[in-house]
């Protein structure tokens, strides 16, 4: 039984809101429109791309003159039969943002309300960007459908372990902050603060507000999970938890959904984009917001990939037009699923995986390249590595790999050169492999612990 409490904040904040405000009419739409049919989805993102590339072609400096140089112009508008146009259209990296942000920024932004907005910097300096109020509402009925999907309205109580000091703040709560929870129903722990008083003050408080749903660092409440397991301490089930800001690998997965006794579903989204997709309660791939995001997986040529071929992900935000992102390399590589029908009724399609950053892949001496993934399998899959509490692998030079562990206890003999020999099997008969024990590893700016980096692909 939810909290008495959160009841009443909840009654509160939807008798304090209006709910005729154009998000929440957005909401309303797509709660329908998520499961009408593919046609009807592929037409309303058919049409919301057309409405976009016109807009960039007689607004945005960098689209036009790209647009005309391509030839993709007719009679001065663009033309939008379906998505396969995009494939004319070059991958916009992050460098390209930085070189050409004027020019990528819409000449009639006097016409609308606009922000500035910045990356997590999660691979270095934060990447800096304006949305608008059309965005703004549009993130948010995205990000209100897809809990509706979990069994949670708008005014349910949500509880955030969240790391983004601009989310969290520092020091004591404004006061705007606080009456923002409140009107929102919503608790915000910090992600930054994980020591074991902090950890238990945090169980307390999941257990005395009971949240309908977490949403949490995939990394923060996989630590949470693991503390409260060597602690013993139980807490009431919320009705799901829903990781973000990190891969979901399935150990991990399992081991929150033991520890909370509840489903965890994966959701992956950007401060560029916001929501891209998310899983539903079937746990079975990730559903695009389709009518937020266009994504494509596309390979190095930027020719798009097959369902179940990897490749880096590529999004077209259909909703930001003060500084449109057209097929922007988001810095990630992950799988399309087949587009089949799914269980719980989202006729949208999935994205099979979300593999990480393009960047955390080793190469060894020999040129050949290995995912990432093989070395937090390496933890997982190897017996008596359960003392580490948190890891980090790290690619110093083709040759040199350094495991990073917090761990209770030092890894017996046999089991440490059991994660050298896997590491050299991948990497090489002569690769160097350090295992180091540290109290603490380095985060991103925003508290995201990356458990895999290549300083090669960095520098």
């Amino acid at each position: 039984m939810r909290s008495f409490n959160s009841q009443i904040r909840k009654v509160i904040a939807r008798g304090l809101t209006s709910t005729s405000t154009p998000r929440f009419a957005l909401l309303e739409r797509y709660k329908t429109s998520a499961r009408s049919s593919r046609t009807e989805v592929l037409e309303r993102q058919r049409k919301k791309l057309e409405l976009l590339l016109n807009h960039a072609n007689r607004h945005v400096p960098y689209y036009r003159d790209m647009f005309r140089s391509l030839g993709i112009t007719s009679n001065g508008a663009v033309a939008v039969d379906d998505a396969s146009v995009l494939a004319l259209i070059p991958p916009l990296s992050r460098k390209d943002i930085v070189s050409n942000a004027a020019a990528l920024t819409a000449e009639d932004n006097a016409n609308r309300k606009v922000f500035s907005n910045s990356s997590g910097g999660s691979t270095g300096e934060p990447l800096r960007f304006l949305q608008d109020q059309g965005y703004v509402e549009e993130q948010f009925a995205h990000q209100m459908l897809l809990r509706t999907w979990l069994d949670t309205e708008p005014f349910d109580h949500i509880l955030k372990l969240w790391g983004a000091v601009r989310d969290t703040y520092a020091g004591a709560k404004p006061f705007d902050a606080k009456l923002k929870d409140f009107l929102k129903n919503r608790t915000t722990l910090n992600s930054f603060e994980m020591d074991p008083a902090t950890m238990r003050r945090y169980l307390r408080i999941i257990d005395a507000r009971n949240p309908s749903l977490i949403v949490a660092y995939v990394s923060s409440i996989y630590e949470l999970a693991r503390f409260a397991e060597r602690e013993n301490i139980k807490v009431q089930p919320p009705k799901y938890i829903q990781t973000s800001a990190g891969t979901l690998f399935e150990p991990m997965r399992q081991k929150i959904q033991s520890v909370f006794n509840c489903p965890v579903v994966n959701h992956y989204g950007s401060r560029e984009v916001s929501a891209i997709a998310t899983e539903c309660s079937v746990q079975s791939g990730l559903h695009i917001l389709m009518e937020h995001n266009l994504v494509e997986i596309i390979r190095d040529d930027g020719t798009v990939c097959d369902p179940g071929e990897e490749g880096e992900i590529c999004i077209t935000n259909l909703n930001n037009f003060a500084m449109p992102l057209i097929r922007y390399r988001i810095g990630d590589r992950g799988t399309m699923a087949e587009w089949t029908d799914c269980p719980c009724g989202v006729v949208y399609r999935k994205l099979q995986n979300v593999l990480g950053r393009t960047v955390d892949v080793f190469k060894t001496a020999n040129g050949e390249v290995v995912d990432g993934r093989f070395f937090n399998m390496i933890i997982y899959g190897t017996p008596g590595t359960e003392p580490v509490t948190q890891y980090q692998v790290i690619q110093k030079a083709v040759d040199v790999v350094v495991y990073r562990f917090i761990a209770t206890e030092k890894l017996a003999d046999a089991v440490a050169q059991e994660v050298v020999r896997a590491t050299r099997m991948v990497m090489g008969s002569s690769c160097e492999v350090r295992i180091e024990y540290v109290d603490q590893l380095e985060t991103t700016a925003t508290g995201k612990l990356r458990y895999v980096i290549s300083e090669l692909a960095e520098n």
